[in-house]
């Protein structure tokens, strides 16, 4: 009995370690095998590929960046955040106690002060960081993301600095230009800076900048090559570049030249009429007049980027009338009404406009044809960046 017994309990023994084996495996294999999070909804993802088009890009709450394809847009009635697709969210540290500025940069988005205060980031439009670099505010990119300028100004003991830069080709890593702009030399009385470079590389745009009150009147043309410089604003009677707008891809200027006196109420002055609005061949650095106006100041003007012969005004001192005209109009009627509010992009056959002002979160696209109107509402803390096309 005694044996019986004994052999009873080894047999519970054993299997007793037997289970608590299989227990302990199994327990260390669970450790072991990654986790399988359960199915949640998840946003477009970053990878996607993105078909050819003009994108819309938006900036909520400072780190937050939604596009918006126009071929999608252009078939709603009205657009909220919802219609939008979210392709970035950045988790800004805490120590960085700057805001994340954005700004167009060809096809990329540029990211001042990307994760720490003295960084850059380079975000496509998928949200794929594709580049970190040390702050570097002066820079931009054409269009098309090929020429790249980099430029510092060296301010010395003078008034005005001297501007450096570097023009380069990224596709082939060459450096296409480096030139020295002193402000001393070209009869410029302020800081020069680059504002525009166009998609073929031939040309670079610069104009006076200050941070003060004056008003600005110089542009001038560099062409790349040769490193030549063309004072542009003497050959329109342009005492403002801020009444200008340039179409660098199909090389003209738009200009607008009116009297003006001190305002009484501000440090800004008042234009008055009559009012002339030239375009600027940057070929053949020939001027023509396209209208006079004796009654009417205008200003904010945008000229067309896709070559066609049309431009938009605002009606200085009437609120934010915008008007679309075309150069063989001699006068500007109510017909040419177009809508309130301002420009902040040009593309196609549509505008964005923003509704109340540059700070405000309600946007409009136009069709410039059939002046049909497409609301977009945003949340607080929203803006447009800009656009991008595709190809």
């Amino acid at each position: 009995m005694k044996a019986f017994q004994t052999i009873l309990f080894l047999a519970i023994i054993i299997l007793i370690g037997g289970m608590a084996a299989l227990y302990w495996g199994k327990t260390i294999e669970d450790a072991t095998v990654p986790v399988v999070a359960d199915d949640e909804p998840v946003e477009e993802t970053a990878d996607e590929e993105l078909s050819p088009g003009t994108y819309l890009v938006f900036q909520v709450d400072e780190t937050n960046f939604y596009r918006l394809p126009l071929r999608e847009a252009i078939n709603r009635l009205n657009l909220t955040i919802n219609d939008l697709v979210k392709f970035a969210d950045i988790a800004q540290p805490l120590s960085v106690s700057g805001g994340l500025v954005a700004y167009m940069y060809g096809q990329d988005l540029l990211l001042h002060r990307y994760l720490d205060e003295d960084q850059d980031g380079v975000m496509s439009l998928s949200g794929e960081i594709v580049e970190t670099r040390p702050i570097q505010w002066g820079t931009i990119r054409s269009a098309n993301g090929r020429y790249q300028i980099n430029f510092e100004m060296d301010r010395g003991s003078g008034r005005s600095a001297i501007t450096n830069l570097i023009v380069s080709d990224i596709n082939s890593k060459s450096i296409l230009l480096e030139k020295m702009l002193n402000p001393e030399e070209l009869d410029g009385g302020w800081d020069l800076e680059p504002f525009v470079i166009d998609d073929l590389g031939k040309y670079v745009y610069i104009h006076e900048v200050c941070g003060c009150e004056a008003t600005l009147s110089g542009i001038w043309q560099l062409e790349i090559a040769t490193g030549e410089l063309t004072r542009l604003d003497v050959l329109v009677d342009l005492d403002s570049w801020f009444l200008s707008s340039l179409d660098a891809e199909n090389r003209r200027l738009l200009a607008i030249s009116t009297d003006r006196e001190p305002a009484e109420d501000g440090p800004y002055d008042e234009l008055l009429p009559p009012t002339t609005i030239k375009v600027l061949n940057l070929d053949t650095l020939e001027s023509t007049d396209l209208l006079v106006d004796e009654e009417q100041a205008w200003d904010e003007p945008w000229l067309d980027p896709e070559r066609n012969d049309r431009y938009i005004v605002r009606a200085w001192d009437e609120g934010n009338k915008l008007y679309i005209v075309g150069f063989e109009d001699t006068v500007i009627t109510d017909e040419n009404y177009l809508t309130e509010g301002w420009v902040v992009d040009w593309v196609g056959d549509w505008i964005i406009v923003n509704v109340q002002g540059y700070d405000s979160i309600l946007y409009k696209l136009i069709n410039l044809e059939t002046r049909e109107e497409i609301l977009i509402d945003l949340p607080e803390r929203s803006s447009y960046i800009g656009s991008i096309e595709r190809e």
